[in-house]
């Protein structure tokens, strides 16, 4: 909220263990259930990484532009 950035959502992820991600294009951070329903260290970690994700691409940041231009994400899914 800090930084303005109200309009990102947190969703569960159902496609397995590691697969937390931000979306940029969605603007939605997704979390596995194993990090989404737990509140361990990790879990906390790993959730707040994410976060870091989201506001470096609401702040322009331009090392989270330099990743987005060489890696652009893409869709997570299972059969992937």
């Amino acid at each position: 909220a800090r930084h303005g950035a109200m309009q990102i959502r947190v969703e569960t992820s159902q496609d397995g263990p590691l697969t937390d991600h931000y979306d940029p294009r969605e603007q939605v951070i997704r979390l596995s259930d194993q990090i989404y329903n737990r509140s361990s260290a990790a879990a906390v970690a790993i959730a707040a990484h994410e976060c870091g994700h989201a506001l470096q691409h609401h702040t322009a940041h331009t090392m989270f532009r330099v990743r987005s231009a060489l890696a652009p994400s893409s869709p997570v899914s299972a059969s992937s």
